[in-house]
């Protein structure tokens, strides 16, 4: 949550950003596998993903373009 955004993570490995009133903003994806976590930056320009695929993925959501952070043994 950012204050005017919500987003939620999935076993079908993709995001979904809410707006506050419900309704759905976009979805995101990249992640091969389930998405565990996810949280927005303080300014909200930049939003963090994990996964169960080992990545760490940095979005920003008015943009498809993102930064893949690879290398983890094991879940995020």
């Amino acid at each position: 949550l950012d204050g005017e955004r919500l987003v939620s993570t999935s076993y079908d490995s993709t995001i979904k950003i809410w707006g506050l009133e419900g309704k759905l903003l976009s979805t995101l994806v990249g992640h091969s596998e389930a998405v565990l976590k996810a949280a927005f930056s303080p300014d909200g320009r930049i939003l963090a993903s994990a996964g169960a695929d080992r990545m760490v993925r940095l979005w920003q959501p008015t943009n498809p373009l993102q930064t893949v952070l690879p290398g983890h043994t094991g879940y995020v």
